[in-house]
């Protein structure tokens, strides 16, 4: 409470939006600075941090997690080291380890317990406002960066498609609160086709439209 307290620009409830936590020149090292601080989080933080400003990288590697960027992009700009094998075998061992083990455990963590500390009256947001900020260590978590997408995720939506996903449920759906339903969620995945998934699919994705339907059936337990 005492590190919310001391930051130089306190957080409002703009500033706990998606955009502006995760954007650029968001406000993710300013959490983590306070996370550093708490000696069940540090630990595994300060490894990840290194030396020099920690925060600041740490939140480098969780905005580009939560903004869409896979693994290998990720190890390619920050772990890959001299004395990495040409396959870069080190640095995606190292990427791995700091996004499941570190920010996914920590960072979901400690930004729920700071949202908590931060001195805004959840009694007087509205239910939107309730949910975005409920939503942020969820965004961390499965690696996006909007509500909708998480719901995708939440049932078994392959990451590299859960943002389009996300925009298409949003776009069927219109902004109806009532989308925000896990089963919901559950029920468009259901009825899409694969021509639907053709167009959700990275482009440079080695998979067809009806490759990742299967994938993602076998990930949800709705294969046969």
């Amino acid at each position: 409470m005492g590190g919310m307290k001391a930051l130089e620009n306190r957080l409002t409830v703009s500033g706990w939006a998606p955009e502006s936590l995760f954007g650029k020149g968001g406000r993710m090292a300013d959490l983590f600075g306070v996370m550093l601080r708490v000696p069940q989080l540090k630990q595994d933080l300060a490894k990840l941090g290194g030396s020099g400003d920690g925060k600041s990288r740490i939140s480098e590697i969780t905005n580009d997690w939560v903004n869409g960027k896979g693994l290998e992009a990720i190890a390619r700009k920050h772990f890959s080291g001299k004395k990495d094998d040409d396959a870069g075998t080190g640095a995606l061992t190292d990427a791995c380890r700091a996004i499941y083990r570190t920010i996914v455990n920590s960072g979901t963590w400690g930004v729920s317990a700071l949202s908590r500390v931060s001195g805004i009256d959840f009694e007087k947001l509205s239910e939107a406002e309730k949910r975005r900020i409920n939503a942020l260590p969820a965004m961390i978590y499965h690696g996006v960066s909007s509500e909708d997408a998480v719901l995708m995720r939440m049932n078994s939506a392959p990451r590299s498609a859960a943002e389009a996903l996300g925009s298409l449920y949003r776009e069927v759906k219109g902004e109806d609160e009532g989308r925000y339903s896990v089963g919901g969620a559950r029920r468009f995945l259901q009825d899409l086709d694969a021509a639907d998934w053709d167009g959700v699919r990275p482009e440079s994705a080695a998979l067809s439209g009806d490759g990742y339907k299967r994938v993602w059936k076998i990930l949800s337990g709705e294969a046969s």
